[in-house]
Parts: structure tokens; sequence; C-alpha cells
């Protein structure tokens, strides 16, 4: 994508999902018209309210200096209430935008001057953020900060990498030509898993990722909120998660379903390759589960199992990584 900070910004998306947020609403909309850079769209999904939210999005729509779309759902979730928004965005790339965060100035425009020049496997750009109380002071947790720009390739996060969506902007084709509905079902309820989590399993299938340093947002954190754990890992609606290895599995399925199905004919050898990176995951993780319930002798034939699979040290995708193994080789000689 070629041009100016600003011409490439209006070719950019802001998908916002509300549901009853009055209570920070208008910081975070402010935050928007605070950008150095405006996006060529707002688009928002409200699920529902009944506490002044729709009041606070009509009176911004009015005045707003970009076209804002406000679409009326009635409780799909927070996922899906995302990703129906996000199906509705006409841009080339798409910003996800909570309800309740506090975005810096210049966050948009650090996404447009990354977009400035051609780069045709780029399909996630990861921001960080800082984690603040109700009132935006910060917290002492760890940050979402990433230290230094980073290039991964395609597959070259771990198969359960997650970063929290609003630190997120993807490729707009990943969402329009590939069915939200194709996530699997072990999400909060029963629904599909979380839209960043969806997002981040298929930038990582399909494309590379490029990870900006520093923060470009206030995270608040609060009761309502949903994101991330105390220890600064990213969470979305899977607070009861089925086991590592079935989870894997199911991401094989659907990877390997998607190769079939897309029409994107170079995403076909993608999705494939990413359902059999899936599958040597959940072999590993199933492996590690019988690990804690074995005898010693099996255990110990396990854990090497796994090592000697790149469980613990070699390719990311499936590399639970050097802690991992301290931990696991603690299980091992225990009684």
């Amino acid at each position: 994508m070629l041009g100016s900070p600003r011409a490439v910004a209006h070719a950019l998306s802001v998908v916002m999902a509300t549901y009853n947020g009055a209570r920070f609403l208008q910081a975070q909309l402010d935050s928007l018209l605070a950008q150095t850079v405006f996006p060529g769209e707002l688009v928002i999904g409200d699920d529902g309210s009944d506490d002044g939210t729709i009041e606070i999005l009509t009176r911004f729509k009015q005045y707003a200096p970009f076209p804002v779309k406000l679409l009326c759902n009635s409780r799909l979730g927070f996922a899906d209430n995302f990703l129906t928004a996000a199906a509705q965005a006409s841009g080339r790339w798409i910003s996800f935008c909570d309800q309740d965060d506090v975005w810096h100035p210049d966050k948009l425009e650090r996404v447009a001057r990354t977009l400035e020049g051609p780069d045709c496997d780029l399909v996630l750009i990861v921001q960080g953020a800082t984690l603040v109380s109700p009132e935006l002071k910060p917290l002492d947790q760890q940050s979402l900060r990433p230290r230094r720009e980073r290039r991964i390739p395609r597959l070259g996060h771990h198969g359960f990498w997650v970063w929290p969506g609003f630190c997120l902007t993807v490729r707009a084709e990943l969402i329009q030509h590939v069915p939200f509905t194709r996530r699997p079902g072990f999400g909060m309820n029963g629904l599909g898993i979380a839209h960043d989590r969806w997002i981040c399993i298929l930038a990582n299938a399909l494309g590379s990722s490029l990870t900006l340093p520093g923060a470009s947002a206030l995270y608040r954190r609060h009761p309502e909120s949903v994101g991330v754990s105390n220890d600064g890992e990213a969470l979305s609606d899977e607070r009861v998660s089925p086991p590592a290895g079935d989870r894997a599995e199911a991401f094989a399925n659907v990877m390997r379903e998607l190769s079939n199905e897309v029409k994107v004919e170079s995403w076909r050898g993608f999705f494939l390759e990413a359902a059999e990176a899936y599958g040597a995951l959940s072999g590993i993780e199933h492996a590690r589960a019988r690990m804690q319930a074995s005898p010693r002798m099996e255990r110990a034939r396990l854990f090497f199992s796994v090592a000697a699979a790149g469980g613990y040290i070699g390719r990311p995708f499936v590399s639970a990584g050097a802690r991992q193994l301290v931990i696991d080789a603690g299980r091992m000689v225990s009684r």
C-alpha cells in the first residue's frame, strides 16, 4: 500500500464492539478524535445496550470527522459482535477497538506508516498497551508493551499465541474470505472462540506479522472487562478450555477443512501446512498430558519423545520453551 500516512489511514477501518459501555465510552471516542490521522470509517456493532450507549454513539456520529456506521445487533456475544461488524467494514485493513480504552494519538499513524510501502506477505500488525485502572492510573502488572520491532514469518508464532484484539490491525481479506462461523465452538457458553484468538490463528497460518515496540493505548482494567490475566497473559472467551491437545486437534481439523473450502488459491496450501503444524502440536500436548499421570519410566519416555519432537526447544509453532522444559523435567524425576 503506497501513499502518505494520511492517505493510507483512509484505507483503514476501525471496528468497535459495544455493550452497555456508557461509563467509559466517551473517553475512547474522544481518543479517536485525537488521532493524528483519521481512519476511513468507524464501524460499530452494538449488542443490545440499554444504558445510554446508543445515545452516546448517535451523538458522536453527528459530529465525527469520518464516516460512522452503527449496527444494532441483539446479544450476539462480544466475539460475534466484533466479527459481524468487521464483516461490514470497507477498508483494506481493520483495526479493532474496545469500548473502554484510550488510544494514544499516534496509534493509527504508526500503523499507517508501516503500511506506506508494498508488502504482500504482511497480514497482521501488533501493537502494545499499558494496563491501567478505571481511573487510567498505571497498574503494577506486566504490561503488554513489546520491547522491539519484530517481524514474525508465517507459522512463526506458537500455535496458541494470541494478543488482545484492540492491539491488532488485520488485513481485511482474512475476514472477508474466511467465514467466522468456521471458528471452533469451545468458547464461552459454547460459542466460537474469541475474535482476537481467531484473527491470530488465521494470521499465523496465512502470512507474516509485524510487532511495533512500545505502547499505543491505555488498556483499562475493571470488573466488567475481558482481556488479560494478572500476569499479562492474553485471554479471550475460553474461560474453561478443553485440554491443549484437544484444542490443537480442533484447530487442525478447521485448518484442514479450510484448505478445501477457501476460494483464495494460494491459501489452500497455507491452511494445509497449518493443519499439519497443529497436528504436530496436538501430539506433543497429548504426550505432555499423559506424562503427568504416568509412572516414572513412562514419564521419562514421554518427556524425551516431546523433546525430540521440538516440544521445548525448536520450531516456534510447537515449542513451549525452556521454562516448560525445566518444569516437565522436574515432574519426570519426581516420585
